[in-house]
């Protein structure tokens, strides 16, 4: 399902919930899994942007992540998750940018180091 379509079906759900009704609480795995299919969505991205050839791998361990993440996601948790996936991109997308501004100003490598710390808590979630 395509990343637009699946949007349209978490908004239509959550619209569809009767008023006052909450949405699962999300543990703790599901909520890792979320934030590292949003992170490598952005990383994705960034690289395609960058003409990265890493892009194809990125690419392959995203689609891991979100049939992990489809796995464990609780009915009726579409919307949160979705909400939470989206929030952990744009922050990502917002690291990875600040890193390429460090590069090419020539500073330090904090945006750089943590967004690679950040990527490999994530592929050690599928390898470990």
């Amino acid at each position: 399902m395509g990343g637009l379509r699946k949007f349209l079906v978490a908004a239509a759900l959550a619209s569809a919930a009767p008023a006052g009704a909450a949405s699962p609480p999300l543990d703790p795995l599901t909520l890792d899994f979320a934030t590292c299919a949003g992170r490598l969505s952005a990383l994705m991205e960034h690289q395609w942007l960058l003409g990265d050839p890493a892009s194809d791998t990125t690419e392959a361990h995203r689609a891991a992540m979100v049939e992990l993440l489809d796995a464990v996601m609780p009915l009726g948790a579409e919307a949160t998750v979705l909400s939470h996936r989206l929030f952990a991109k744009s922050a990502m997308a917002k690291l990875l940018a600040r890193a390429e501004r460090d590069v090419s100003s020539g500073s330090r490598h904090w945006a750089r180091s943590r967004a690679e710390a950040e990527i490999a808590a994530c592929e050690g979630l599928m390898l470990g």
